[in-house]
């Protein structure tokens, strides 16, 4: 029955029983210890808190004491006031350690009634002592502590002492309790987790063999697979996941068996020469493509023979028509070597030519170098010649200025010789000679005048002149500019001229050694022709042998 469930249910169930053991040792332990936790904190709130606040009263009750017994014996009042004070406040303290008690004791209650009856029945003399001690009248109070008060201190003391005792046993007890409660929840935890191991080890021990033994009966059998062996046995069933393994390599192995043996018979009847045998059935999944593969093969060999079948008589027949076809092969060579001589002669002259055309290109090439130079030179003597003109126009102008100058002197000249012709005749004959002066001055500022408009004129006339030569240099100049240009593109044309002749050149040195290589591969061929002339017949006789060959097998 467990057999028969998944490997993965069997897992499941087992871990599930595992974990549901662990569940109820974790629950049980966490219970042990919650009540563990509180019997330590009843412990901490109830015992051992009526314990500490006991001794806290028993303490307090002996401070008061000594301080009421120190303030009778001091001399000096204001230190019997302080230890007044100082008791009176220890008494309080106690006093407050009741009320506590009274709520956490879990003993007989009545130990704490008598406790605070006894303080009640003390308060009196207490109050008696104080009064006494602070009215000095410290043999009275005295007696009265050691009469009344410390007695009633003494029982309280051992109520209180009793109260410590009973809470003692009390935490005793809840030590006791937790320690059984520690180790009932330690005995089960072992227990479970005992139980827990053991059942965890017969499960992986059951669902280990139920995995490993078909496994390796599977692995034995997958091997024994791999090395060609397939007379191998499986022996394991189960409706778990290996059983369907099994089931599924045992039916492999029937296949792999029958695919085999059908293959087999397959080759061994082409072995025999019949190419119309079929395979027994139809393979499956992607052993069809084997099965399309043999069809294939017998497809491809029933086509091949019969087309060898079909060369052998073409071979035959075509052998006949390579021994012609040699021979005129043969033929052709002889007139194609003549040919070749006679295109090489013809090259060896063309190239002759081509190497004059080089030769002139190369020449023309310097002369448009030279000519080139030569007009660049006359270019910057125009650019020179401009520079010049426009040096004297620039020089022409400053002249101009000068002869206005003159003028200008000319005309001032001229109003003073009138100025002095006038002055000579208002003085009469004294005046006379200096008048003939004046006269002369404005002759020669007259005829300046005239000589400065005379070289004006001339000068305006030389300034045309070189404009007119400067646009004309200027023209000059631009169209030895364009004949430069032109000069530079004559010269890239006779450069590109002499390199294409040069290519030429060395494309004809080439042809000349592809002609010789040619008229080598004619010779050879003319060889191989007569050597083909010998394989055709040869071939003749080996085609009739592949005929016989061929005849051996059953075509579809």
């Amino acid at each position: 029955m467990f057999r028969n469930i998944k490997i993965r249910a069997r897992m499941l169930i087992s871990y599930g029983i595992i974990i549901i053991l662990l569940l109820i040792a974790s629950v049980i332990a966490l219970f042990m210890l919650q009540k563990v936790g509180t019997n330590l904190t009843n412990f901490y709130h109830n015992n051992y808190t009526v314990t500490v606040e006991a001794w806290k009263a028993r303490r307090s009750m002996q401070a008061a004491r000594a301080d009421i017994m120190q303030s009778i014996l001091e001399t000096d009042q204001a230190a019997t006031e302080q230890l007044i004070e100082q008791a009176e406040q220890e008494l309080a303290l106690m006093r407050g350690t009741f009320p506590i008690i009274r709520e956490r004791f879990r003993g007989d209650i009545e130990l704490v009634s008598q406790v605070e009856n006894v303080l009640e029945e003390a308060i009196p003399y207490r109050d008696q002592i104080f009064e006494l001690t602070r009215e000095n009248k410290k043999t009275e109070a005295a007696k009265l502590v050691n009469e009344k008060y410390v007695p009633l201190l003494d029982k309280m003391g051992d109520l209180l002492s009793q109260i410590s005792e009973t809470a003692g046993k009390n935490a005793k007890t809840m030590v006791e309790q937790g320690n059984t409660f520690v180790f009932t929840a330690i005995a089960v935890v072992c227990v479970v987790a005992g139980v827990s191991i053991v059942l965890a080890v017969a499960l992986g021990v059951y669902i280990a063999d139920g995995i490993c033994k078909p496994v390796t009966e599977l692995e034995k059998a997958a091997a024994d697979i791999s090395a060609g062996k397939l007379d191998t046995d499986i022996s394991y069933q189960s409706g778990d996941e290996l059983g369907r393994l099994a089931d599924s390599m045992r039916a492999t192995i029937n296949d792999l068996r029958f695919y085999i043996q059908d293959f087999g018979y397959v080759m061994a009847e082409l072995s025999k020469g019949n190419l119309t045998v079929n395979t027994k059935a139809e393979y499956q999944g992607n052993f069809a493509d084997l099965q399309h593969s043999i069809m294939t093969l017998t497809e491809a060999l029933n086509d091949t023979l019969r087309r060898l079948n079909e060369s052998a008589e073409q071979v035959a027949s075509g052998s006949e028509q390579v021994s012609f076809g040699a021979q005129e092969l043969s033929r052709g060579a002889s007139e194609q070597a003549a040919s070749i001589e006679e295109v090489g002669d013809a090259i060896a002259m063309v190239s002759c030519q081509v190497k004059n055309n080089e030769d002139n290109a190369m020449q023309a090439r310097l002369e448009a170098r030279r000519v080139e130079e030569e007009m660049t030179a006359s270019n910057q003597k125009m650019l020179d010649m401009i520079s010049a003109m426009k040096d004297i126009n620039e020089t022409s102008g400053a002249i101009r200025k000068i002869i206005k100058t003159i003028e200008n002197i000319a005309f001032q000249t001229n109003i003073l010789s009138l100025n002095a012709a006038v002055e000579a005749a208002r003085a009469g004959e004294a005046g006379k000679g200096f008048g003939a002066v004046a006269d002369e001055v404005r002759n020669l500022a007259a005829k300046s005048a005239e000589a400065s408009k005379s070289t004006a004129q001339l000068i305006q006339n030389a300034v045309a002149a070189v404009e007119k030569g400067t646009l004309i240099a200027d023209e000059t100049a631009k169209a030895l500019v364009i004949s430069v240009e032109n000069v530079n593109n004559v010269a890239c044309r006779v450069n590109e001229i002499s390199e294409a002749s040069t290519m030429q050149t060395e494309s004809i040195i080439q042809i000349n050694e592809s002609i010789a290589q040619i008229s080598e591969v004619v010779q050879s061929n003319s060889a191989t022709a007569e050597e083909s002339a010998a394989a055709s017949e040869e071939l003749s006789a080996q085609s009739q042998l592949l005929r016989g060959l061929a005849g051996r097998f059953k075509l579809r």
